[in-house]
């Protein structure tokens, strides 16, 4: 939902390939913002709703981009290997939060849209946790996820 309720922007998909568009909430016509080959999906809106951060797929690599909420050429913000998963902008408009994975352990990381720095947020080591959904906190001085430790057992099972 925009920050003026006013319009989604949703995921859709057209001969397999996951795409971004808008649609205003009162009815009317679809608007279909990204044209990617591989997947543009995801969008979260910027507090000042200008901007769509978007999660693109660049083989077997996803990255944060933004691009203007009217459309055109989506801007790739990350390149690190691994996957980024954007959910939430910082108040000011300026930092988006996202989960990502480097050399499969997840953390929370942050990357500025006006000078392209990353910030890695938490520093966690183990291959079994993984982060999800960060959303910045409306005053700026909190940021909440989703945070999960998989844990297994192994059950012996007798045949007879």
């Amino acid at each position: 939902m925009s920050p003026d309720a006013s319009q989604v922007a949703f995921n859709f998909t057209k001969d397999g390939i996951i795409n971004v568009a808008t649609m205003p909430v009162m009815g009317g016509e679809l608007k279909q913002l990204t044209y990617d080959r591989e997947l543009a999906g995801w969008p979260c809106w910027s507090p000042d709703g200008q901007f769509l951060a978007l999660e693109i797929e660049r083989g077997d690599d996803t990255h944060i981009a933004i691009i203007s909420s009217q459309g055109g050429e989506p801007v790739q913000l990350t390149f690190a290997r691994g996957q980024s998963w954007p959910y939430s902008w910082s108040p000011d408009g300026d930092k988006i939060v996202f989960a990502g994975a480097r050399d499969g352990v997840w953390n929370l990381w942050w990357v500025s849209r006006s000078d392209r720095s990353v910030r890695q947020l938490t520093h966690n080591t183990k291959l079994n946790v993984y982060f999800r959904y960060p959303a910045w906190s409306p005053l700026a001085n909190q940021i909440v996820s989703e945070y999960s430790e998989s844990r297994g057992n192994i059950y012996l099972m007798e045949l007879r």
